[in-house]
């Protein structure tokens, strides 16, 4: 079993410092094909209207911020790809970093590091992947806090074992050949490898971060 991984003052600061080179050179990406059917009509409208419900700016072409204009600012630095989910939105962010750092970054784009739950997310990912010509990239899960119990940051249970172990009745996995294979202790970290699926690995690996936040209600 491993303790819970934790963050010093002094090693947070200087993940929060090396994100600003993530803000850097990357620009305004488009959105890669839609993995599901948006569930509102209106959910790329740009414009305020009367339903409008205001929450942060999200790199998404919508007007989270119900203000009347989409994107504004510098919310889509350092962002790589986007891909659409219905009822949510990915992003992949630019520059490999390792674990810790994938986190806070996320984090610092108002999101958190993707739980893929279904196969839809889990292709849109890939595809993400794809379009940033990137071999992988972090995401919600870890065994850290038990050996071979791997669980989402919510606490939520969707895999026990190696890679002959089991997930829960009805719940996803999307495990590569052969993962997770714990060859080394301190791979305790959910990390998808493009073209293949999911590997659990060290949190000193370097990745990109795919984060995601929940669609804005209008």
């Amino acid at each position: 079993m491993h303790a819970t991984h934790a963050l010093s003052v002094p090693v947070r600061l200087l993940l929060l410092a090396q994100l600003g080179a993530l803000a850097l050179g990357c620009g305004r990406v488009g959105f890669v094909a839609d993995a599901a059917p948006r569930d509102d009509a209106t959910v790329d409208a740009p414009t305020a209207d009367a339903g409008c419900v205001a929450c942060s700016e999200w790199c998404n072409d919508r007007d989270d911020d119900c203000d009347g204009a989409a994107d504004e600012g510098a919310v889509c630095d350092g962002i790589c790809a986007r891909v659409r989910r219905s009822g949510v939105d990915l992003s992949l962010l630019c520059g490999a970093s390792a674990r810790d750092a994938a986190e806070l970054a996320c984090a610092q784009h108002g999101g958190a590091l993707v739980p893929i739950t279904d196969h839809a997310t889990h292709q849109a990912a890939l595809d993400a992947l794809a379009d940033a010509a990137e071999t992988c990239a972090w995401i919600d899960g870890s065994d850290a806090s038990e050996e071979g119990t791997w669980r989402r940051a919510d606490g939520t249970l969707f895999w026990t074992g190696v890679a002959d172990g089991i997930a829960p009745s009805g719940v996803f996995s999307g495990w590569r050949a052969g993962d997770p294979d714990a060859s080394a202790e301190s791979e305790d970290w959910l990390a998808l490898v493009e073209g293949e699926g999911w590997a659990d690995s060290p949190s000193d690996a370097t990745c990109p971060a795919l984060c995601a936040r929940a669609v804005c209600a209008r």
